[in-house]
């Protein structure tokens, strides 16, 4: 394990491993040094004398430098033959040091020539800490991983710096990534929508999208929808509003969620109308489906029209052109759109919105969600749109659970019924008698109650047999509430186009790659076998190309992606909310 001189390694990268393997052991740190396309030097990284480039009353750091002048270093001459080099040979060696060496492998991994930081571990360690997962916590799994902490080969402060590293990789280039991603749902599935708003320098301003599910939910369950905003949710400080309702679980569901510059009227403006103008396309959608068949430029024609107009003049104009373009004067659907033009299209810019909202609980409970869980203050723009993919996959399991629970049901949900008890177990607490002189309600200790759901409740209990009007009965808290519609429901395609789930294909291969490392982990010779054999493995697969899948201009939805391609986030902190008295404060 001594170098010595005469030493000879076919490579460079040969000769600098056997020398680093020996630092490691004796315990001391090494650097290369002077180049030459003849020779090449390493040494300590203590060699040297410091020279202060500031003077003492500028220093702001007191650490004092490393460096004292040690003399140990290894210079490698490169042999050539005809041209190409032939080997590499240790041709001075000096292994002497003037300062004490830390053999320990507590001391060892603190120096930068011995740090260790396997890809796949620490793409392991990407994973979680994507996930927010503890440092602490990370520590502890690398740890027994590695059959304690002195035997991890980098250190936690290593671990919280390639976390800063990565997030600022993560944050170059947001608005292309964010492209990038929205891109990939409209491949998933073509239902998925967005919007932006940009200001007059470029920037984006607002921004608006909704997935394929969290379109059917609101067809399903949209009778009802809260709206609130909260901060913290990315690098950018822009709040965070989204659509929410209540499902037939009496679960919260996202309709649909944005991204605004602030919180003024102008804003909720552009929000509300995109709302509005998403709802009322997609409650058409079937029909526009029918039309958008007949000609591929139909669509984007629409758009153009719909987006592109800034006055209601201009609106005018451009849909009399369009539909006289493609001889849709007699269309129903298309008269009925334009009939409620002033309702959705962007150039009449309607005021009046969400007169139904009457709570924000369910929006709150949301918002603690996404900033416990999936998203904070740090959260690039596109990582945040695909954590909020995440927060509807979340949502999805959550409703899988009770839809399970719910199997015996043959009427309401598990929820809706409990409900449904309560009220029972209300109308059986009092005796109503019949009042001859009240024909359409029933009367008990002086109190009127009306022929409602609950009155009915009460005059059935008294009787003795309870059977419940098909008028009272609401489909949404059933569990048939929800429709059949003519597309895909699933926001991420799980089938290949082999026909086999890429889900079945992960599970099938974890539980074969754990019983290997299973059984390779009790041996050398085994371990270092599977070793080789899985790299070689990894590269052959990396090598095969991609399942060919349908690509998906991004220009075609409203004309927008062309604008935002080259758009910039404002980092420009929005102003803040005005303070209320006696408001609860977001959790």
């Amino acid at each position: 394990m001594v170098p010595t001189e005469g030493m000879a390694f076919p490579t460079y990268d040969n000769a600098y491993n056997f020398y680093q393997r020996y630092a490691c052991h004796a315990g001391f740190d090494i650097k290369k040094s002077r180049t030459h396309k003849a020779f090449r030097e390493v040494c300590c990284t203590r060699e040297g004398k410091h020279v202060s480039k500031v003077t003492d009353g500028d220093r702001q750091r007191r650490r004092p430098s490393k460096k004292m002048g040690c003399k140990a270093f290894m210079k490698l001459r490169h042999n050539y033959d005809g041209g190409a080099l032939s080997s590499v040979v240790y041709d001075v060696v000096e292994l002497q040091h003037n300062h004490p060496l830390t053999p320990s492998p507590s001391a060892v991994k603190h120096m930068r020539a011995h740090k260790n930081r396997d890809d796949t571990v620490m793409q392991f360690v990407d994973t979680m800490q994507e996930s927010h997962v503890p440092q602490s916590c990370i520590m502890g799994v690398l740890s027994d991983l590695h059959g304690g902490q002195d035997n991890i080969p980098f250190t936690s402060r290593d671990v919280e710096n390639r976390k800063v590293a990565n997030v600022r990789k993560e944050n170059a280039n947001d608005i292309n990534k964010l492209l990038e991603f929205f891109n990939e749902c409209t491949l998933q599935n073509p239902k998925f929508y967005w919007d932006a708003q940009l200001d007059e320098n470029g920037v984006i301003k607002n921004l608006f999208w909704s997935h394929a599910s969290s379109q059917v939910e609101f067809a399903d369950f949209g009778d009802a929808v809260t709206f609130d905003t909260t901060y913290k949710t990315n690098i950018y400080e822009m709040p965070l509003a989204m659509f929410v309702g209540a499902n037939h679980h009496m679960q919260s569901t996202l309709f649909g969620c944005a991204l605004l510059r602030d919180e003024k009227v102008q804003s909720f403006e552009w929000l509300f109308n995109t709302f509005n103008k998403w709802h009322i396309l997609n409650r058409h959608s079937d029909p526009l489906n029918t039309i958008f068949a007949r000609d591929a430029q139909i669509e984007p024609d629409m758009m153009l029209c719909i987006n592109q107009t800034y006055t209601p003049y201009e609106f005018e104009t451009s849909w009399d052109q369009f539909i006289k373009s493609y001889d849709l004067e007699g269309c129903p659907i298309m008269k009925a759109l334009y009939d409620i033009r002033e309702k959705w299209v962007p150039a009449f810019f309607k005021k009046e919105y969400c007169r139904r909202m009457t709570s924000t609980q369910r929006s709150e409970s949301m918002n603690k969600l996404v900033k416990h869980k999936f998203a904070d203050h740090q959260t690039a723009l596109h990582r945040f749109a695909r954590r909020m993919l995440e927060v509807i996959t979340d949502r999805k399991e959550k409703e899988a659970a009770e839809t399970r629970a719910c199997s015996m049901s043959r009427l309401y949900t598990r929820a809706a019924f409990r409900l449904f008890e309560e009220v029972l177990q209300d109308s059986t607490d009092f005796r109503i008698t019949q009042d001859d002189n009240f024909r359409n309600g029933v009367r008990s200790n002086s109190r009127l109650l009306q022929m409602s759901m609950k009155g009915y409740l009460h005059a059935s209990a008294n009787s003795g047999s309870i059977q419940i009007p098909a008028v009272y009965i609401l489909k949404r808290y059933t569990m048939k509430a929800k429709s059949n519609v003519p597309f895909d429901r699933r926001d991420r395609e799980t089938t290949r186009p082999d026909g086999v789930q890429e889900s079945y294909r992960t599970n099938m291969m974890m539980i074969e790659a754990f019983g290997v490392a299973r059984a390779a982990c009790k041996l050398k010779v085994a371990f270092d076998r599977a070793m080789a054999v899985l790299k070689g493995l990894r590269s052959q697969v990396e090598e095969i190309p991609r399942d060919s899948t349908a690509t998906v201009d991004t220009n075609t939805q409203d004309g927008i992606a062309g604008r935002v391609q080259n758009a910039e986030i404002s980092r420009e902190p929005p102003s803040p909310p005005p303070k209320v008295k006696n408001k609860r404060k977001d959790p």
